[in-house]
């Protein structure tokens, strides 16, 4: 599954590349990708993944572009898991007309802000990750994603659990992560309706023990 997911992102995007390459770049020769995740801080694991993953791809993408004698680069940029980092990079890489692509973000949070800098040119967003559905609510030509999104994922979550488990009761637990909450929204929203309505629904705070502020990972937005 997350091989495929992959070579649809990277497929997608090269097909984009392909498209332009001819009348864009034909006299540097040169193609970029740009990846938009965080690759410090405490989601640098999850963000460095879909950097290499995006650059396996490119190398099994790139044959039919090297044909025609471009040069097809990863352009990897950090953006920290913040908004204002997304946004900063995000100017950066449209003002380099070499970057055809972006592949990104993790974050949903810091999605949503920069896409609204690459619309400005048109420049193609595709992401592996953000699961909120603003991201692609907006109806922006450019936003593309290959994962499922909060209100989906809480339907299946709920079918699963009505469906499988023959649940006759829920529970959840409270987190910092704005993406699993609306992702806990949505299942128990669904749980609650027609005829999966369980008879019972509670919730609870987390009680695990926390961790010190420097090794607890930064919240996925």
């Amino acid at each position: 599954m997350r091989k495929l997911r992959l070579d649809s992102v990277l497929g997608l995007a090269m097909t984009l590349a392909m498209g332009l390459a001819p009348s864009a770049h034909a006299q540097d020769k040169t193609i970029k990708i740009a990846t938009q995740t965080p690759l410090s801080g405490g989601q640098a694991a999850l963000g460095e993944g879909i950097k290499l993953g995006t650059q396996l791809a490119l190398d099994k993408f790139k044959g039919n572009l090297e044909k025609q004698h471009f040069k097809v680069v990863l352009v990897p940029y950090d953006d920290q898991a913040k908004p204002d980092v997304g946004v900063s990079n995000a100017q950066n890489i449209i003002a380099d007309q070499q970057i055809l692509g972006v592949i990104g973000h993790l974050n949903s949070g810091v999605a949503i802000p920069s896409s609204e800098v690459y619309k400005t040119v048109n420049l193609a967003m595709i992401s592996p990750a953000n699961t909120n559905p603003t991201v692609t609510d907006r109806g922006y030509k450019d936003v593309f994603r290959v994962c499922g999104r909060d209100d989906v994922q809480g339907v299946v979550g709920s079918e699963f659990a009505h469906d499988a488990l023959k649940a006759k009761s829920g529970g959840s637990r409270s987190s910092a992560s704005r993406a699993r909450r609306r992702s806990r929204t949505s299942t128990r929203s669904s749980l609650r309706s027609g005829r999966r309505t369980p008879t019972s629904f509670t919730s609870a705070a987390s009680t695990s023990r926390r961790r010190p502020s420097s090794s607890r990972p930064a919240r996925r937005a």
